[in-house]
């Protein structure tokens, strides 16, 4: 015979999550769907809108650019694209930027609110660390980036990439003065530091560890 008072304390058990003690009362904890499903759509789903969004983003401003401003892009398909990285480097940059905190962080924090609990910072684990672990991580990054050029530059080779790609990307991440600097680091850095760690180690593989 089960005991209604065990009962009622395995049901309160199933309710929280680890040492944090966060209350799942989102409409996917209540239905007892499976949370591995749940990791899935979001990611499927969430990377669909994000990756859909940004290139009809991007597309339609370059359209706009070049007729507004009167922007020569004649030749080749690879001297266009050359001229495009090349002239519309800033307002690309911004529709990145703009695109994953609008499409991709807010959607995550909407599906961890409506599926799972409103208690969102503790759900996805946002806290502060320690000056010593943020200077261990930043030494670890910068010794593995000579191993991260070494497999670049051998699927490079292996995948036969072409040589204006390697142009093109050079020409979309490079800075001529201090103020472009800072916003290529926050486009680059700082934006996907937030929203894409946010996405996938905060929610995609907090629920998979679930």
């Amino acid at each position: 015979m089960i005991n209604p008072e065990e009962e009622k304390t395995t049901s309160a058990e199933e309710q929280t999550y680890n040492e944090n003690v966060i209350r799942l009362d989102g409409s996917w904890e209540r239905k007892n769907r499976n949370i591995t499903a749940a990791a899935f759509f979001a990611l499927i789903g969430i990377g669909a809108i994000y990756f859909n969004v940004q290139s009809i983003l991007v597309t339609v401003l370059v359209a706009v650019l070049k007729a507004f401003y009167n922007i020569d892009v004649s030749g080749s398909f690879i001297q266009r694209m050359e001229a495009i990285t090349k002239t519309m480097q800033t307002p690309i940059l911004i529709a990145v930027v703009t695109t994953q905190f609008l499409f991709m962080l807010l959607p995550v924090l909407f599906v961890v609110k409506k599926w799972h609990t409103k208690d969102v910072k503790k759900y996805i684990r946002i806290k502060f660390y320690s000056v010593r672990e943020i200077l261990l991580a930043v030494i670890i990054t910068i010794l593995f980036i000579p191993f991260c050029y070494l497999i670049s530059s051998l699927l490079e080779r292996a995948l036969h990439i072409p040589e204006f790609f390697q142009k093109m990307s050079s020409q979309l991440f490079a800075a001529d003065s201090l103020p472009k600097f800072i916003f290529l680091v926050f486009a680059i850095a700082v934006t996907p530091a937030i929203c894409e760690e946010i996405f996938f180690r905060g929610y995609f593989q907090r629920t998979l560890e679930r």
